[in-house]
C-alpha cells in the first residue's frame, strides 16, 4: 500500500503519528517555511493539488502541515506529506483547525481555495482520516461559507471625470487637465462624485446625472501662468481662521456639483457643466467669490453665515488673543451669506432621488472630534442648485463611533413586493400604512473606514413629507437582526442602536490572513460609502444575474511587529446581496440553507476588483508581503457604481459595471511620491469599468 503513495512522499510513520496522538513532541528547533505556524487560513491550491494548514491544533500542541491530493481517487483524498511542531502554545484563537485525536477528523472552520485564474473562494470543510499508515484524509468541501458565486474580471480605465492629474500619454509632470466643461480654470482637484440620476427636459429627454463631489480645491491661476505648473491657491494668512479660506474663484474645501447627460460611457463619461457660483441668474452662494467660480453646496445651519462667523471670530479672538485691529479687516472681507464650513470635514456621504427631488446625506467627520461625528439629510427641488436641511435640522445619525448611518445610500423598492414569507422571510419589509407602499432601503455605515454595513427602511411618503416640510421628523425602521422581536414585531426596530450589521466588514479574520505572517496585531477595520445597485440582466446563454451589488474599499489598522502603527487598505472589492432579502450579503449559499437568517458567524470575503495594468497607477497589494496571497486591486477610495451604465458585456457572458474611484497620492510606479510642488498627487475622480461574471 505504501507504493500507492510513493510519488507524494508521505510522512514517515513517526511523523504521521503526531496526529494520531502517539507522539506529542518533535524537534521544536526545526525551521519552518514561510506561512507556517502562522494564524492564517488553510489554503487549498488547485494548481498544485495541495492543502496547507498553517496552524492546526492537536491535543495541547500546535502543528503546521502540508497535504497532497492523490490522483484518481474519489472522493477527494489527500496524503499528509509533512508536519512540524510549532513553538506557539494552544492559547491562540479558538477558530483554528482542530485534529480530533479520537475520531481522526480535522475540523476546518474555513478553507481558502485558490483557482488557477487567481480567483479565490472560501468553503466550510472537513478532513476525515482514512488510513493511519501512511496517513491519508478524505476532504469534503461544503458550499462556500462566505464569498460569492461570481468572478470579477477585465477592469479597464475609462477616463478621468474631473480633477487634477497628469495626462496619461505624457511622461512629464505636472500637466493640468483643462476643460471648460470639467471645471476649466476653477478647479485644482476634487474627489467622490456621488452619482444621482433623474429625468431632465433640458437634456432633450435624456437622463441627467449629477455628480456630488467632495472637498474641492481652487487652482492658483497666477502661479500656473507664471510657472506652467499647478498648485492649490494658497489661503490668505489674514483670513486663515478655521475654515474661512477664500480663493479668487470661490471657497476652499467647498463641495462642487458636475452634470452629465452622456448616454455612452464606452468612450469616456463627459461632464457638460459644473454649477457656477452665479447660476441661472440665481443669487451667488458666495458673495465675494467670482460668479464663474464653482457653486458649492450650501446647507443652512451647517455652513456658517456672516453672523455666525463674526461670533466665532470674536470667540476665537478672545481665546487666541488675536489683535483687535485685525478683526475689522477680516470681517470686511467675509461674504454674506457665507459658504464656509461651520463644522470641519463636511462632505456628501450619500444620495438618492425620488421623482425630481434629490436627497443628500451630509456627513461631518472631523478627525479631531470623531466623538461628535454625525450626518444630516438635505433635499434639493431644483436639480442640486439649492439645498434645505430636513428632519427639523436634527442629525439623521449621531454619536461618533456609535453612529451607523453617517454614510447612507438609498435604493427604491415597493414594500408590498417583500411580504412573501418564502421569498422574503423571516423579515418582511415594514409595510407603510399609506396607499403608496414604496420606500427606500438605506444602506449605511458609520465612521469612514471603521464600520460594518447596516440597513434601514424609510417610506417614500415619509421622505416626501419631510421634503415639503423641513420641520417634519422622518421615522426610519432599522434592521435589527433575524432574531429580533419587540412588541410582536420582528426584525425591524425604531432605534438606530438596535441596528445589526448585514456586512461584517470589521471581521478581522478577513485582514489577519494578510497580516499574520508579519506578526501584525490588528485593532479595527471597516468600510465607507456603501452604494448599492440592483443588477437585473440576462446573459447570452440565458443565465440571469439578479443580485444587489456593492463596491467597497475595506481598510484596517493595527500595530506591526516592531511596534509601529499601521493604516492600510485592500483597495476595491465587490460583494453581492439577495435582492429579496437585502440583509443577506456575501453569503454564497442557497436560500434553502440559510432560510433568510443571518449566519451566527458571518465572515467577510469580498471579491477583489482587479486593476487595469495600463492605468498608469500602481494597484493596491497587501501591506505584508510574506502572506503570499495573490491580491491586486484597483487603488483609490470611495468606489461608487454608476447604475445608468450597467449593461451586458460585449461577449454576452457577464455584466459591465461602471464606477468612479477617487484617487489622491496614488503612485504611478514604485517610489513615486509625486512632485514637491503639490501637496496631493492625482487628486482626481476616475471612471473605471469591470465585468461581473457568474461562476461556471
Amino acid at each position: 500500500m505504501l507504493n500507492q503513495f510513493s510519488a507524494y512522499k508521505p510522512c514517515s510513520l513517526a511523523l504521521a503519528a503526531i496526529f494520531s496522538g502517539q507522539i506529542q513532541a518533535m524537534n521544536s528547533n526545526q525551521d519552518t517555511l514561510a506561512g507556517e505556524c502562522a494564524e492564517s487560513m488553510p489554503v487549498y491550491r488547485v494548481n498544485a493539488n495541495e492543502l496547507h494548514l498553517p496552524l492546526v491544533r492537536a491535543g495541547s500542541s500546535l502543528y503546521t502541515a502540508h497535504l497532497k491530493r492523490i490522483p484518481s481517487k474519489s472522493p477527494m483524498t489527500l496524503a499528509l506529506v509533512s508536519a512540524r511542531k510549532c513553538q506557539k502554545t494552544a492559547t491562540v484563537q479558538a477558530a483554528l483547525p482542530s485534529y480530533d485525536l479520537q475520531t481522526g477528523n480535522v475540523l476546518l472552520p474555513s478553507v481558502e481555495v485558490r483557482f488557477p485564474n487567481s480567483r479565490q473562494q472560501y468553503y466550510l470543510a472537513r478532513l476525515q482520516r482514512v488510513h493511519r499508515h501512511p496517513m491519508t484524509f478524505k476532504l469534503t468541501l461544503a458550499e462556500p461559507a462566505a464569498g460569492e458565486r461570481y468572478t470579477v474580471e477585465n477592469t479597464v480605465f475609462v477616463n478621468t471625470l474631473i480633477g487634477y492629474g497628469e495626462i496619461r500619454e505624457q511622461s512629464s509632470f505636472p500637466s493640468y487637465i483643462r476643460s471648460k466643461f470639467a471645471g476649466g480654470d476653477i478647479l485644482w482637484g476634487t474627489d467622490l462624485g456621488l452619482p444621482v440620476t433623474l429625468p431632465d427636459t433640458s437634456t432633450e429627454g435624456r437622463e441627467l446625472t449629477l455628480y456630488l463631489f467632495g472637498d474641492t480645491d481652487q487652482l492658483d491661476l497666477a502661479y500656473l501662468n507664471k510657472t506652467g505648473q499647478v498648485r492649490k491657491f494658497p489661503p490668505n494668512p489674514e483670513l486663515d481662521y478655521g475654515e474661512f479660506f477664500y480663493g479668487p474663484k470661490g471657497p476652499f474645501e467647498g463641495d462642487a456639483i458636475g452634470l452629465s447627460a452622456d448616454d455612452d460611457p464606452t468612450d469616456g463619461v463627459q461632464l457638460f457643466h459644473v454649477y457656477r457660483n452665479e447660476e441661472k441668474s440665481l443669487p451667488r452662494v458666495c458673495e465675494q467669490a467670482d460668479p464663474l467660480g464653482f457653486r458649492p453646496v450650501y446647507l443652512d445651519g451647517i455652513h456658517a453665515g456672516e453672523k455666525e462667523i463674526e461670533k466665532g471670530l470674536l470667540k476665537e479672538m478672545e481665546e487666541q488673543k488675536i489683535p483687535e485691529d485685525k478683526l475689522p479687516k477680516i470681517l470686511r472681507q467675509l461674504p454674506a451669506p457665507a459658504c464656509v464650513q461651520k463644522y470641519p470635514n463636511t462632505t456628501p456621504t450619500g444620495a438618492w432621488t425620488i421623482d425630481d427631488k434629490i436627497f443628500m446625506v451630509a456627513g461631518i467627520q472631523n478627525m479631531e472630534d470623531l466623538l461628535n461625528a454625525r450626518s444630516y439629510i438635505a433635499v434639493s427641488h431644483d436639480n442640486g442648485l439649492n439645498w434645505t436641511v430636513i428632519n427639523n435640522g436634527k442629525p439623521f445619525s449621531q454619536g461618533g463611533p456609535l453612529a451607523k448611518f453617517i454614510h447612507a445610500f438609498g435604493l427604491e423598492v415597493d414594500a408590498r413586493d417583500y411580504q412573501d414569507p418564502v421569498r422574503s422571510g423571516p423579515c418582511k419589509l415594514p409595510l407603510p400604512e399609506t396607499d403608496d407602499t414604496r420606500g427606500m432601503l438605506l444602506f449605511g455605515t458609520g465612521l469612514w473606514k471603521a464600520s460594518d454595513v447596516y440597513l434601514a427602511f424609510v417610506s417614500r411618503a415619509d421622505l416626501l413629507k419631510a421634503a415639503n416640510n423641513d420641520k417634519y421628523h422622518i421615522s426610519p425602521r432599522y434592521f435589527a437582526g433575524t432574531d429580533y422581536v419587540s412588541r410582536g414585531k420582528r426584525c425591524w426596530s425604531t432605534s438606530e442602536a438596535d441596528a445589526k450589521a448585514i456586512i461584517v466588514a470589521g471581521d478581522l479574520s478577513n485582514y489577519t490572513r494578510f497580516e499574520n505572517a508579519c506578526g501584525t496585531s490588528l485593532t479595527s477595520a471597516g468600510v465607507g460609502y456603501p452604494k448599492p445597485i440592483h443588477v437585473k440582466q440576462t446573459l447570452a446563454d440565458g443565465k440571469r444575474i439578479d443580485r444587489l451589488v456593492m463596491l467597497l474599499s475595506p481598510a484596517y489598522k493595527g500595530i506591526t511587529e516592531d511596534g509601529q502603527p499601521l493604516d492600510a487598505d485592500l483597495g476595491t472589492v465587490l460583494v453581492t446581496g439577495d435582492p429579496w432579502r437585502p440583509w443577506i450579503w456575501n453569503v454564497a449559499v442557497t436560500p434553502g440553507r440559510h432560510n433568510g437568517n443571518l449566519p451566527s458567524e458571518h465572515h467577510f470575503r469580498p471579491l477583489p476588483v482587479p486593476p487595469d495594468p495600463d492605468s498608469g497607477m500602481l494597484p493596491t497589494t497587501p501591506h505584508c508581503r510574506k502572506a503570499g496571497i495573490p491580491w491586486r486591486t484597483v487603488s483609490g477610495y470611495a468606489p461608487l457604481l454608476i447604475d445608468r451604465y450597467t449593461r451586458v458585456s460585449d461577449d454576452g457572458q457577464g455584466v459591465d459595471l461602471y464606477f468612479l474611484i477617487s484617487r489622491s497620492n496614488v503612485p504611478g510606479e514604485p517610489n513615486d511620491n509625486g512632485p514637491e510642488t503639490v501637496d496631493a498627487y492625482h487628486y482626481i475622480v476616475d471612471v473605471m469599468r469591470t465585468t461581473l461574471r457568474p461562476l461556471p
